[in-house]
């Protein structure tokens, strides 16, 4: 039972009401809570849910044994311990052993990073065992995120805000774009399939078409997931953060990657690519190397992002995406102590470079094969297909424009806290239109593009 299943929007006011009396009545609310995501993951896929609640709980095991551990050596250990299970537990699923609950990896993530926060001091370990299998499978975001940190989450489960009537009309609005995205994505879905699933030498016209509807397709299931997280979470009186800021206005690939699921780009760089480029470099025998220094910085990133290519799934184009971004991040970086560069005057050129960068990178992760990928790129920038031009061929490419630039335009409205949003008649005019079009334009059956994750 997921976001896109009619049986959750049903079972979800149920939980409300339950939820809401039981705070009239001053009872204690985290039950209720672990209780529906406990149910949310099962009933997703039974053997997932239990590996989620079984993870969860030696993980929570873990974390008080290391915490009460005084030997540096056995601390690592059962960090060591604790990460391994966890990886080994994502690996297996990665490599198609047994089933998986949705977002597997979003769940592991949270645990390894709770673990590592332990091991630093940065936090106690959670003692309440209910609590802390709540933080890490709650629905609002297991599926796909955004990933929140324990010292983040925790607090909140204990004292939830109150729900006022405005905080729950943004909320129910903040629901029903993310649930229009995720339609508009479904959409544009269509031509995506259309043309990747065909012999793909349909012309430059079907291409380009294509190639602009995955990014938008992209955007709009990820981030309209993370909108109908959002929403949920103030809807029970809990804050999570914003995962996409406008990330098609980036100036660079790394400034993309600021923007794009923010939550999962931040836990790299906290727990795979710091640590990297802190790290003190042994050679046996010979030397101790401290290399503090741009060397290792760009090695670094080349090993954070193969990192993140093979966590979208253990294939070479996945591998091949991680060197490509890792190649562009560290060639932005020697660019950027260019003058010219720096220029605001160059502001529109870098942002339209960098969205075809990162739009060729959709394509290697969309595609089957590094054979499938040139195929792809030929069609876009050589291949002769004038016949193909027409006037349902332009209608799909200006769809994918707009699938581009109108949740766009809307988001950045929205995080910029624009008058209309804080207009009470004018959200709810916005929301009901929002219903509307929602009840017009599904498509049954599509689930998220993160899920598999």
């Amino acid at each position: 039972m997921t976001f896109h299943s009619p049986l959750f929007w049903i079972y979800l006011p149920l939980v409300a009401i339950v939820y809401y009396r039981l705070r009239a009545q001053r009872r204690d609310k985290r039950w209720l809570v672990i209780l529906f995501a406990s149910l949310f993951l099962l009933l997703a896929e039974p053997l997932g849910g239990l590996c989620v609640i079984a993870m969860g709980g030696f993980t929570f095991w873990v974390a008080n044994r290391i915490f009460k551990e005084e030997s540096h050596f056995y601390r690592k250990l059962w960090l060591s311990a604790g990460i391994g299970s966890c990886l080994s537990l994502l690996v297996l699923v990665r490599l198609g052993f047994g089933d998986a609950a949705y977002g597997s990896s979003f769940y592991i993530f949270q645990m390894v990073g709770y673990l590592i926060d332990v091991y630093q001091g940065m936090i106690p370990p959670e003692q309440n065992l209910f609590v802390y299998l709540t933080s890490v499978s709650s629905f609002f975001y297991i599926s796909a995120g955004p990933i929140l940190r324990a010292a983040e989450f925790i607090p909140q489960l204990r004292r939830p805000q109150f729900l006022t009537l405005i905080v729950a009309r943004e909320a129910i609005f903040r629901i029903c774009w993310g649930l229009a995205k995720k339609n508009i994505g479904d959409m544009l879905g269509l031509t995506v399939n259309e043309y990747f699933d065909s012999d793909l030498t349909r012309g430059p016209l079907r291409a380009w078409t294509a190639v602009l509807a995955l990014s938008a397709q992209y955007y709009a299931d990820f981030s309209g997931y993370s909108d109908i997280a959002i929403g949920l979470g103030q809807f029970f009186g809990l804050r999570l953060p914003e995962n996409f800021r406008t990330p098609f206005l980036a100036k660079s690939v790394a400034d993309h990657w600021r923007r794009w699921h923010i939550s999962l780009s931040e836990w790299f760089r906290v727990y795979v690519f710091t640590p990297l480029c802190l790290a003190r470099l042994t050679v046996p025998f010979w030397f101790d190397i401290n290399l503090t220094s741009r060397v290792q910085i760009g090695l670094s990133v080349v090993v954070t992002m193969i990192l993140a290519g093979l966590w979208h799934g253990f294939t070479w184009n996945n591998l091949i995406w991680g060197g490509y971004n890792a190649a562009l991040i560290v060639a932005g970086a020697v660019l950027g102590t260019w003058a010219w560069v720096r220029s605001t005057r160059t502001k529109f050129l870098k942002i339209f470079v960098t969205f075809y960068l990162m739009m060729l990178g959709r394509v290697l992760t969309r595609t089957p094969s590094w054979k499938a990928f040139w195929a792809v790129f030929n069609d876009m920038h050589w291949a002769q297909g004038m016949s193909f031009y027409s006037s349902a061929r332009i209608s799909q490419l200006t769809l994918a424009i707009l699938g581009i630039t109108v949740p766009h335009l809307v988001d950045h409205f929205l995080l910029s806290q624009s008058p209309f949003f804080l207009h009470q008649r004018l959200l709810t005019l916005a929301i009901v239109l929002l219903i509307l079009f929602n009840v017009i334009f599904v498509i049954p059956g599509q689930p998220f593009l993160y899920e598999r994750f």
